[in-house]
């Protein structure tokens, strides 16, 4: 269970697809083709936050939380902000003397939601791809030290694999 006391409140993170497209609205994607005709996707906000979570980066987690809790809260006398979800993430990390746990429930949160769950798996296929839409021995390395980035992180995180690599 993924939870914050955010200014005296707990707040436990939940996947959906209501918090996905609210974090595909909120994180542009400056490639996306369908953006750049004018076009909105509903999906594909999770897909645009697992990479920077298996990085353990916390101003992303940040913005889970910050947009999760948007959709959420029906207490509308809660005026937490972005600070005061960063202070809640700092206190939660010493509480746990560990930064690692926090990561590792959020996980455990995209893992206990079927649409969260599916658009991961559907994220590691895409990882997996990448090999193969190499051009070159540089891309081919690239990929390579890309996908070793990702397994380590997310190994550090919850213990298991994320991509599994075979070798030529």
């Amino acid at each position: 269970m993924a939870v914050l006391t955010i200014k005296g409140t707990e707040f436990e993170l939940k996947f959906s697809i209501m918090l996905d497209k609210v974090l595909n609205k909120f994180i542009k994607d400056n490639d996306d083709a369908d953006a750049k005709k004018g076009k909105e996707k509903l999906s594909g906000g999770i897909s645009k936050v697992l990479p920077q979570l298996i990085e353990m980066d916390v101003e992303t987690l940040a913005q889970v939380f910050e947009m999760a809790n948007k959709i959420a809260v029906k207490d509308k006398q809660f005026k937490g902000n972005f600070d005061d979800i960063l202070e809640a993430i700092d206190n939660r990390m010493n509480e746990d003397d560990d930064a690692t746990k926090i990561f590792a429930e959020v996980f455990e949160a995209i893992d206990s939601s079927a649409f969260s769950r599916n658009e991961l798996a559907k994220f590691v296929e895409n990882m997996s791809l990448v090999k193969e839409l190499r051009t070159d021995e540089l891309d081919e390395q690239k990929a390579e030290l890309m996908i070793k980035r990702l397994n380590t992180g997310y190994q550090k995180i919850t213990g298991k694999t994320l991509i599994e690599t075979t070798t030529d």
